[in-house]
């Protein structure tokens, strides 16, 4: 343990203790936020966009990270840049999708077409897709539960390299839905994006199973973090694993529990910063047909924001008090302002604002202010960067 005296706030100075083996995980990990719902509700992209759900979560993690690193600006990218950072092969992406391979005057009818721009490839059929259907994600109260939908993608622009004459596909802009962005703030999880990325299989159908798993771990740790004992532990069905890592469900048990012991063993040898233990155990029935997987504390540690959480609460919430003020005209400490700001139109108002580049000068003066108040120390570049944030 490393003791260090660092200042807070403004004439506080706090002892702080750091974990070493945290403090070194940190600097060569990358923690990304994801919703909430990707892990609660593992099958929510699979029922709306079958086969095309693998990629449309790797666009939605790839976009996410993007954005929580330069929230105020928008986020352009080529296939290349995807494909290299995401572990996939770009030809394999380019290619029309089978279905669309053998289309005759007959039936072209059947072609994703808008404005002469065929939606027929892999990827950017996912696209298409991600903007023409929706998902529907629920929440269960204590007497109901409701069902909200919506697109996952609200806009996509692509632009084109006009100097080859051929509609060349180049760079590619999307904006996600509002809802999805919110979740940059609130009811999210957190996971290693390295370790996300890194994981990889020799068929697309793996290593969406396999990520699909990532991110449903990612609400085990978050558990485990609020655990009373430091030996907390989570516990999950066998069938349960076998629903989250598209196992067939008509297999015998102890089929099940061989090809769950394969995959886990796997992924702890993939992943290193999200590193876990397992074991099969009865959790009070017959037969060992649960897992019980447990965390270290360094794990635990790591996945946890602190100060960046602290820092983007208050960005968020100072951020809501100019909106109200200077765009919106109306009275902060109002009523009829507090039941306004509950609106699912107020929020999305906001969450438009919030994310865009006006009123950036305020924005980025609220940014320098606000890490001077979490951190203790002026931020001295002349340019903003979330990038800079320490957890």
């Amino acid at each position: 343990m490393i003791l260090k005296k660092i200042p807070i706030f403004v004439n506080i100075n706090i002892y702080v203790f750091f974990n070493k083996e945290n403090m070194e995980n940190k600097e060569k990990g990358e923690l990304s936020r994801v919703p909430q719902y990707l892990s609660f509700d593992n099958t929510v992209l699979q029922r709306a966009y079958q086969s095309d759900s693998i990629l449309l979560r790797d666009i939605i993690v790839y976009i996410l990270n993007k954005k929580q690193k330069n929230l105020f600006e928008e986020y352009s990218f080529s296939l290349t840049e995807f494909c290299r950072e995401m572990g996939y092969e770009k030809t394999n992406l380019q290619r029309t999708k089978p279905e669309f391979m053998n289309v005759t005057q007959r039936n072209k009818n059947i072609l994703p077409v808008v404005d002469n721009h065929v939606f027929d490839g892999i990827f950017e059929h996912a696209l298409y897709r991600g903007l023409k259907e929706n998902i529907i994600i629920s929440r269960k109260g204590e007497k109901d539960i409701e069902f909200r939908s919506y697109r996952v993608i609200e806009e996509l622009r692509v632009e084109y390299d006009r100097e080859t004459k051929k509609d060349v596909k180049r760079v590619y802009t999307i904006k996600l839905a509002k809802e999805l962005l919110e979740n940059l703030f609130k009811e999210y999880f957190l996971i290693d994006y390295l370790d996300y990325k890194s994981i990889k299989a020799s068929k697309v159908s793996l290593i969406g199973s396999y990520r699909n798993f990532y991110i449903f771990m990612a609400q085990m740790i978050a558990v485990s973090q609020k655990g009373k004992d430091d030996n907390y532990t989570y516990i999950v069905s066998v069938d349960k694993l076998t629903e989250v890592l598209s196992l067939n469900s008509e297999e015998s048990p102890r089929k099940k529990k061989q090809d769950i012991k394969s995959i886990l063993d796997k992924l702890k040898d993939i992943v290193e910063n999200t590193k876990f233990n397992y074991e099969f155990v009865k959790n009070g029935d017959r037969y060992a047909y649960w897992v019980e997987f447990s965390f270290s504390e360094g794990v635990k540690n790591y996945f946890n924001e602190k100060s960046k959480a602290i820092f983007f609460k208050k960005l968020w919430t100072e951020c809501e008090i100019i909106f109200l003020r200077e765009v919106e005209k109306i009275n902060v400490g109002s009523r009829a302002t507090g039941e306004y700001i509950k609106t699912k139109e107020y929020r999305l108002k906001f969450i438009e604002w919030f994310l865009s580049s006006d009123m950036i000068k305020d924005k980025e003066n609220l940014f320098k202010r606000i890490y001077y108040q979490v951190y203790g120390v002026h931020y001295l570049k002349s340019d903003i960067s979330f990038d800079d944030l320490p957890c």
